[in-house]
């Protein structure tokens, strides 16, 4: 599935990225931000992903964010595109990530897909 979709997914394509609106975080928990929409759908070219934001300030200003449109860049397997406007509060900043995963990287004021 992963193939599929980086064929599918060139530089040349515009992502737009928009909040799925009317769902919440899980309220179960403790350090949870209620009423905080956080699913978001990604569109490139006829790639449509969906994401769920974790309840973070980072998030909460992604969110805020969108909806956005943008050209997507490729850096090996990773798309990454233009958010800018966002503070990167850095509450869970790590370089583990996985396949699928979906992270905002404040230096470059970018989204990233891996």
């Amino acid at each position: 599935m992963c193939a599929r979709i980086v064929a599918l997914i060139s530089s040349n394509k515009q992502a737009k990225v928009r909040g799925l609106s009317g769902v919440s975080s899980d309220d179960t928990d403790e350090n949870a931000m209620p009423d905080f929409p956080n699913k978001i759908r990604i569109t490139i070219g006829s790639v449509q992903l969906d994401a769920e934001l974790k309840s973070t300030k980072t998030a909460q200003e992604v969110y805020a964010a969108l909806p956005v449109e943008s050209p997507v860049n490729t850096w090996g397997e990773e798309f990454y595109f233009k958010l800018a406007g966002v503070k990167d509060h850095r509450e869970t900043a790590t370089n583990q990530v996985k396949v699928g995963d979906v992270a905002f990287w404040g230096a470059g004021q970018v989204l990233a897909i891996f």
